[in-house]
């Protein structure tokens, strides 16, 4: 699933490109709108039995797993742990709006929040000056790949939240075919 509908994006219609690189764009969080679209998006899928949770730890896809997971109809489901991953991250170096908090502010901000998150697969020493390579990104994408296959079943039904980015990415890989992904948009894959 790609994160809903973010203040970086309102920006980017409103005034170009220009706001990736702004610093109130920062690892921007949803529009109204787009908890709206993901709520929506959460009712098709409430009878959905998630058996594992993969979230970016940008704050725009927390809060679009919240809402995506907060209208499944299973109680289970909706207190599953969310693990967040900084592999699900969008390719980071180029634009502002892709730096997400450090780990002590993350900490600060899930804790208010009424579901547990495993943060083990988010660094520490998180750097946001790194500019990936292709091949970094296709690294990042292909190891959290590997991690699903060796570490879940067959049968597991597996939530991933991302960005679009990403998300093309693990598509070319698997399918050989890159996608366009709308916001709050969920596509499946069987693997």
């Amino acid at each position: 699933m790609r994160h809903g509908y973010a203040y970086h994006n309102l920006g980017l219609k409103l005034f170009g490109e220009v706001v990736y690189n702004m610093k109130e764009y920062k690892d921007a969080k949803l529009t109204s709108e787009g908890v709206e679209h993901t709520i929506e998006m959460g009712k098709s899928f409430k009878n959905v039995n998630f058996t594992k949770l993969y979230c970016s730890p940008s704050l725009r896809c927390i809060e679009t797993m919240i809402h995506f997971i907060n209208q499944n109809s299973n109680y289970y489901v909706r207190n599953k742990m969310v693990v967040l991953d900084d592999r699900l991250m969008e390719p980071q170096g180029k634009h502002l709006c892709n730096i997400r908090k450090d780990k002590l502010h993350l900490e600060k901000l899930i804790i208010n929040i009424d579901k547990t998150f495993n943060l083990s697969n988010v660094a520490i020493n998180y750097n946001p000056q790194y500019v990936e390579t292709e091949q970094d990104i296709y690294n990042r994408v292909t190891s959290f790949m590997e991690d699903l296959r060796e570490f879940n079943s067959d049968d597991d039904v597996i939530l991933v939240v991302s960005h679009y980015g990403w998300l093309n990415r693990f598509f070319q890989i698997n399918t050989g075919k890159g996608y366009e992904f709308i916001n709050s948009e969920v596509k499946i894959i069987e693997m």
